[in-house]
């Protein structure tokens, strides 16, 4: 795959399965995830280790299921909108825990045979 280049500024997966693809490989370990939308978590923020540019992930067909197809925008956001907009990944992951042991919910993964 390749990274992405100083030119870019929007990858958008409505453009194709190509980019779907791309942005999926991009957001699972080429950028860094830096940010998780306070609210309910579906915009994440990312800096490019590259060039340090962020990066934002959003779904912006909300009508569709799950928000649609993918989109990735070259983000400029000074550090007030980012603290005012996005916490930790660490401190999401918290706040998911927290609710899910409040609410008892548990994760049961294929294949644990403990619940079946």
């Amino acid at each position: 795959m390749k990274r992405l280049g100083p030119e870019e500024t929007e990858l958008a997966a409505r453009d194709g399965r190509e980019i779907l693809e791309r942005i999926t490989w991009l957001t699972n370990g080429e950028l860094v995830l830096i940010g998780v939308e306070k609210t309910a978590g579906w915009d994440k923020l990312y800096r490019d280790p590259g060039d340090g540019r962020l990066w934002l992930l959003t779904f912006p067909s909300g009508e569709l299921q799950g928000g649609g197809p993918p989109k990735l925008t070259a983000a400029r956001l000074d550090e007030s909108e980012i603290s005012g907009e996005f916490i930790s990944p660490a401190e999401w992951d918290a706040r998911m825990e927290k609710y899910m042991r409040d609410n008892n919910i548990r994760v049961i993964m294929p294949g644990d045979r403990r619940h079946q």
